[in-house]
């Protein structure tokens, strides 16, 4: 079920696929937790995959991986992004022996 407005809950988000987090629902520290761990409105979100069985899922943002429950994913309210998600970190500047 999609809520209304264009906004779909960030374990509806197909595989691969950005999206900018638009808002979290939910109170008290696990949307707090979220926050900490850099799901804030306007961070650039992509989901990885799941694991074998399913939960949790695999996502990236602010250029780390993060592994959610389906249940903290299903209150972070997304809108999804035309491009797919550039997938890796970016290296370093490394030194030349």
């Amino acid at each position: 079920m999609r809520p209304s407005g264009g906004l779909i809950p960030l374990n509806a988000l197909e595989h691969r696929r950005a999206a900018v987090v638009v808002t979290l629902t939910g109170s008290g520290a696990a949307r707090q937790k979220l926050m900490d761990m850099g799901l804030t409105p306007g961070a650039h979100i992509a989901v990885e995959g799941t694991v074998p069985l399913g939960d949790p899922i695999i996502v990236w943002v602010r250029g780390s991986r993060l592994a959610l429950r389906h249940r903290e994913a299903a209150g972070v309210l997304v809108s999804s992004c035309p491009q797919q998600y550039r997938w890796g970190y970016r290296r370093s500047h490394r030194p030349k022996r």
